[in-house]
C-alpha cells in the first residue's frame, strides 16, 4: 500500500509539471520542451515552435485567437512571419530579456481565468484577465517567449511559448542609429544628349534631403554638378564624349546633414556625335536637241512700207489708164 501511494504521489507530481496551473511549476527557467496545459492558456498547452504557432493560430481552437493577439501587438502579417520571431524570457520580476538585454519592464501576463490582482480586459465581447507576472508565475523565474519585433527593431507583442499567452509590457526606449544608403544609380538615354538618372536609397531613422549628381568627362575632370530633391533627374549635355556620374544622397540625421555613396551609385553613359549626312549628288540633265524654228511671214516695218509703196504704184498705173482712154475715146 506504501509502495502504491509512492506512484500516485510520483504520478501527482509529473501531472503538476504538466499541467502547471497558473505557472506554479518546478522552480528556475522554464524548459523550452515544458507544455503548460489548463484551463487559463490561450492556447491549450502552448506552441514551442513557430510553425506549431502558426498552425494553431490558423486553426483557432477557441475562436478568439486572432482578436486577442491583435490585441497585444501580433496581427495576422506578424503571425504569418511567425518564423522572424526571436525567443526571449519573460521574467518573474517583470522584465523582458532578449539576448540578455533587457528590452521591456512591468510584464503583465494574460489568462483565461481570474486571479486575485487581475484587471479585466474586454476584447470584442470576450474576457480575459491581465495581470502581473509575480502573481502568476509561482515557482518559475522565467517562461520562454515569442518576441515580436516590428521592421524598425522595436518591440510589437510577446507570447509565451508554454501556453500561448500573450504578455503586455512597457518598452525600453531603444535608441537606434539612424542608416542612410545609396544604393543604386541607373542611366536611362532619352535622346541624344538627354539622360535620365534614377537613384534607390535606404533611409532609416533619418529624413532624406537631396542627391547631388557629379558629372566627370572621359579624363576624370568635374564638368557639372547637379542637386535634385526627387528620385531622378534629367540631365541633358550636348557636347559628345564619354562621362560617369556619382550620385551622393543628404539627409539629415540627429539635426545635421549627413552624406552617402557607394560604388552602385556610379554609373557611365555617352553622348555619341552628330551623325554627318553624306552630300546629295543632282542627277545630270543630257542636253536639249535643238530644234529649227520654222520661219514666219515677215510683217516688219520694212514690209509694211514696201507694200504701202507698191500699192500706191498701182493706183498710179489705174489712174493713168482710165485718163488715157478718155483722151481715146474724146471724152
Amino acid at each position: 500500500m506504501k509502495k502504491f501511494y509512492i506512484i500516485l504521489a510520483s504520478l501527482l507530481i509529473v501531472a503538476g509539471v504538466v499541467v502547471g496551473l497558473n505557472f506554479t511549476g518546478g522552480g528556475g527557467s522554464a524548459n523550452a520542451a515544458q507544455r503548460i496545459c489548463d484551463t487559463n492558456s490561450i492556447i491549450n498547452c502552448g506552441a514551442l515552435t513557430a510553425d506549431e504557432l502558426k498552425a494553431k493560430y490558423g486553426a483557432n481552437a477557441t475562436g478568439d485567437l486572432s482578436d486577442i493577439y491583435t490585441h497585444y501587438g501580433v496581427d495576422g502579417n506578424m503571425m504569418a512571419n511567425a518564423s522572424t520571431a526571436k525567443i526571449g524570457q519573460v521574467g518573474k520580476n517583470g522584465q523582458v530579456t532578449l539576448d540578455g538585454k533587457v528590452i521591456a519592464t512591468d510584464a503583465q501576463s494574460v489568462g483565461r481565468e481570474y486571479v486575485e490582482g487581475s484587471t479585466a480586459v474586454n476584447i470584442n465581447g470576450k474576457t480575459v484577465y491581465q495581470r502581473p507576472t509575480q502573481a502568476v508565475f509561482g515557482g518559475f523565474d522565467s517562461l520562454d517567449a515569442f518576441i515580436f519585433q516590428r521592421s524598425d527593431g522595436s518591440l510589437s507583442g510577446i507570447i509565451i511559448l508554454s501556453c500561448g499567452n500573450p504578455v503586455a509590457a512597457t518598452p525600453v526606449i531603444v535608441i537606434v542609429p539612424p542608416a542612410y544608403t545609396c544604393d543604386a544609380l541607373t542611366v536611362t538615354r532619352l535622346s541624344r544628349t538627354s539622360n535620365r538618372f534614377a537613384i534607390a536609397y535606404t533611409v532609416k531613422n533619418a529624413t532624406f534631403k537631396s542627391v547631388t549628381y557629379t558629372i566627370k568627362n572621359a579624363s576624370g575632370k568635374v564638368i557639372e554638378t547637379k542637386t535634385s530633391t526627387a528620385k531622378t533627374l534629367d540631365y541633358n549635355q550636348i557636347t559628345a564624349g564619354k562621362y560617369t556620374v556619382q550620385a551622393t544622397i543628404t539627409a539629415v540625421a540627429n539635426g545635421k546633414d549627413a552624406t552617402a555613396t557607394s560604388e552602385s551609385c556610379k554609373a557611365a553613359f555617352e553622348v555619341p556625335k552628330v551623325p554627318v549626312t553624306p552630300p546629295v549628288t543632282p542627277p545630270v540633265t543630257p542636253p536639249a536637241t535643238p530644234v529649227t524654228p520654222t520661219e514666219l511671214p515677215k510683217t516688219g516695218v520694212g514690209d509694211i512700207l514696201a507694200s504701202v509703196t507698191g500699192l500706191g504704184a498701182l493706183i498710179t498705173s489705174v489712174g493713168y489708164y482710165i485718163a488715157s482712154r478718155r483722151v481715146s475715146m474724146g471724152l
